[in-house]
């Protein structure tokens, strides 16, 4: 149910500073694209559309309500969901709010980091998330989103085909393994960092973002123990699985450092399929039964014999 209103002003980038009540005419004016300014009649049945809202639909075109310059200065957010609305729907964004997308991007930094991880997570689990990662590159989204440049995406992105829909994570997972966030190898940590504070990852994201991003290192010199990565295995089932598929077109790592990891995922998920994994490894008491005292002897020792037994399969 639409409530009519007329709306001006809006300081802050996201809000109007004046709300009163208005007609059709006024309330289609308002609204940011003219696919989502129609009204239906539930008494006469007719859709009424004053902004060739249904015209629009019919071509799959996405295109602003009135100046695309107008409307993204009054409310930034419009920007991101205008590649969001191009992931759901399938449609081809207008050439003139393209243009204005561009020319406003940074218009995003006034918006809030949650507002954005909102829109963001939305297009990445959108039925088309490649479009919408596209949308973001190509006109200057992506460092708003991201906190890191990037002006196009792999091309072959569009010809991946899941028997599986990855969840809003796995993709940020897998942009991270592929080095679409940042180097992999070189700055990891930075990654997470970055991606925490722009997305407001929650700590359970965190920590899943940042093991999978450490995937590399952890093949050459762990620091953690191989039951977090079938534990991970088992709970983030998509997420491991596109990770897999995308640490092939990882940049900057060697064809051995890529083979390395996914191995790892292949026998974290194979160790995950075995009732009670936990029991079938080393642990700390039956070291100290063979004479280990607790310390990091002990510890080190454990490692040691849990990523042995990990890596044997």
């Amino acid at each position: 149910i639409a409530i009519l209103r007329e709306e001006s002003g809006y300081s802050d980038l996201r809000h109007p500073d004046k709300v009163e009540p208005g007609d059709e005419l006024t309330d289609s004016a308002r609204r940011d694209f003219t696919v989502n300014a129609l009204y239906f009649d539930p008494i006469t049945t007719v859709i009424h559309d004053y902004v060739d809202g249904y015209r629009d639909i019919g071509l799959k075109v996405l295109r602003t309500v009135g100046n695309p310059q107008e409307r993204f200065q009054e409310d930034a957010l419009r920007i991101l969901r205008a590649a969001r609305f191009s992931a759901q729907l399938g449609f081809k964004i207008d050439s003139e709010t393209v243009s204005a997308m561009k020319k406003y991007s940074k218009l995003l930094s006034a918006i809030s980091r949650e507002r954005v991880r909102e829109e963001t997570f939305r297009l990445l689990d959108s039925s088309r998330p490649v479009v919408g990662l596209e949308a973001l590159a190509k006109n200057a989204l992506w460092e708003q989103v991201f906190d890191v440049k990037r002006i196009s995406i792999p091309a072959d992105f569009r010809s991946l085909k899941f028997i599986e829909k990855p969840t809003a994570l796995a993709w940020l997972c897998s942009l991270g393994v592929t080095g679409l966030l940042g180097d992999p190898i070189k700055e990891p940590e930075k990654i997470t960092s970055r991606l925490t504070q722009s997305l407001k990852l929650s700590n359970d994201e965190k920590k899943i973002f940042s093991k999978m991003i450490l995937i590399f290192e952890e093949c050459v010199k762990p620091k953690s123990s191989p039951l977090e990565w079938v534990d991970i295995a088992s709970r983030e089932k998509t997420v491991v699985e596109l990770c897999k598929r995308f640490i092939r077109r990882a940049r900057g790592v060697t064809i051995e450092e890529k083979e390395r990891a996914i191995k790892l995922i292949e026998l974290s998920q194979r160790w995950s399929t075995k009732k009670n994994f936990e029991k079938l490894f080393p642990d700390a008491q039956s070291l100290m039964k063979e004479g280990f005292k607790e310390g990091p002897k002990l510890g080190a020792e454990l490692k040691s014999r849990q990523w042995a037994t990990f890596w044997k399969g």
